[in-house]
Formats: structure tokens, sequence, C-alpha cells
């Protein structure tokens, strides 16, 4: 075969594939209509007709849902809320008295009589080493009337003070209340 039977074979075949497409398309386009008609056969309504009703009821929704929450919001009469509110108070204490814990028999005897732990203290505190200062044998809790105690208690002398200086004139923490504004 010659170059030039060959284009010719190309140029046929290509002539012959978008003559196929074009039959396709138009059996093609011929079924859409088909449909199209079937649907507005349903309806009544051809497709134009049933696009602009279906603006013309969303329009007259629009307007209708405006006018009702204008209403609402301007036509708003508060009479009628202290007869609610008085319904729902009486919906609501017997509710409350019907799932309150009072009810329950397990959480009113504990309510009335709790149940106690009891320990022994002579087990805890026997184990314990009272030679050390602080302690008392007689009541075997730390006494805190000893100096050390009392010095830790009360702070050292000026200490106030010196912390009250050290956060007003240190420039450190005078840095940290910048805030480049």
């Amino acid at each position: 075969m010659s170059v030039s039977s060959i284009r010719k074979f190309v140029k046929q075949q290509g002539r012959d594939a978008l003559a196929q497409t074009k039959e396709l398309s138009r059996e093609t386009l011929a079924q859409i209509r088909d449909i199209f008609s079937n649907i507005s056969g349903l309806t009544g309504v051809s497709t134009p007709d049933a696009v602009q009703q279906y603006y013309d009821t969303a329009s007259r929704y629009f307007e209708d849902a405006l006018g009702r929450g204008r209403e609402d919001v301007y036509g708003f009469e508060p009479r009628g809320i202290s007869e609610s509110a008085s319904v729902m108070k009486g919906m609501i204490d017997p509710a409350l008295d019907q799932y309150s814990l009072m009810n329950r028999g397990g959480f009113m005897s504990q309510a009335l009589n709790p149940s106690v732990v009891e320990i022994d203290p002579s087990k805890i505190f026997g184990s314990l080493d009272y030679s050390t200062k602080g302690y008392s044998t007689a009541n075997p809790l730390l006494d805190y009337r000893d100096a050390a105690s009392q010095a830790m208690i009360q702070g050292r002398r000026g200490a106030i003070e010196q912390q009250a200086d050290f956060y007003a004139n240190n420039p450190n923490v005078k840095g940290l209340m910048t805030y480049n504004v």
C-alpha cells in the first residue's frame, strides 16, 4: 500500500466516524426531547412554564415568610408568658418530686443516718516515731506551738514588704507588663 492510499483510507474512516457520531447525536437529542415531552405530559405543563411556576411560587413564599417574620417580631405581645411559665413550673415541680433522690430509700436512710468509717488510731499512730520534735505523745498529731512551726506560719519579718517592693520596682517584672502597644 502506498502512502496516498493510506491517507485516503484514514480520511474515509474519519468521515465515516464523523457521520456515525452525528447520527448518534441526532438520535440522543431526539431521545432527550422525547423524555422532556413525556415529563411535560405527566404534569400537563411544558418545561419553561413549569420553571416559571416554580419561580413564582418561590417568590410568593418568600414574600409571605418575610411578612410573617416581621409580624412575629414587630407585632409581638408579651402577654401569656406568665401563664406559660406557671404551666412549666407546674410541670417541673412534680418531675423534681418524682425523680428526687430523697424519694429513694437508700439515699434517704444515708441522709438521715449516715454510715461512719471507723478506724483504730492506735494501729496508725502506734507505728509513728514520736521522737521527732513537734510531735506530742499525748496527742499523736503535729503540734504547731514550737518556735520553728510558728516562724514558718508567721513568716520572716519584713518579707511581705520586700516581696511588694520586688514586684513594684524590679525592671524584669515591669517588663512582663509591657505589651509593646
